[in-house]
Formats: C-alpha cells, sequence, structure tokens
C-alpha cells in the first residue's frame, strides 16, 4: 500500500496509542485481505499488532491497547492517554 493509500488513513490515527508504535505500518495480505501491522518500539520487543483493512472494526485500536498494557505497562498507558491532551508532545513523554 503507498503512501497515496495510507495517506488518508494516517489522519484518523489520532489517538495516543499510536506513540507507542513505529510511525509506518507494514502493509500485508493474508488469505487476500490486506492488513497494517504496527510495530511496537518499546526495546527489545519485536511484536506486530495486526489490524485487518476490509473488517467492520478496521479502525479499532483495542489490540494496540492490550499490546501497549501488556509490553510498556498500565501507568505509562495511563499518562499517555492524559499526556494528549497536554503539551509538550507525546513522543517527550516516551522519550
Amino acid at each position: 500500500m503507498s503512501d497515496v493509500v495510507l495517506g488518508p488513513l494516517k489522519h484518523e490515527w489520532n489517538s495516543p496509542i499510536y506513540a507507542f508504535l513505529a510511525p509506518e505500518p507494514t502493509i500485508e495480505y493474508i488469505a487476500g485481505h490486506c492488513s497494517q501491522v504496527f510495530w511496537c518500539t518499546a526495546q527489545g520487543c519485536k511484536k506486530g499488532v495486526r489490524r485487518y483493512l476490509d473488517k467492520s472494526d478496521a479502525q479499532s485500536t483495542g489490540n494496540m491497547h492490550k499490546h501497549v498494557k501488556a509490553c510498556w505497562g498500565e501507568d505509562v498507558l495511563q499518562k499517555a492517554s492524559k499526556q494528549a491532551l497536554q503539551s509538550p508532545p507525546l513522543k517527550d513523554l516516551l522519550g
């Protein structure tokens, strides 16, 4: 999937959960279904969180929250959610 297709999708990625994931997802096709794989940026983590684009929950971030909570911890996830409404930018909180 090119930037032409990803560009419009990126404008919908406004949840603070995306700060924990690499900014460019991998695009993969599984059994004919297009999916995005968002890669965790925690040191030592190589986990990708898959989201299928042709499903009714294509914009859901539930699986991302589940992984971030397990990988980064509940406290960091809560701080990120609060920080999203304030400044400095969330990326500063994560270092």
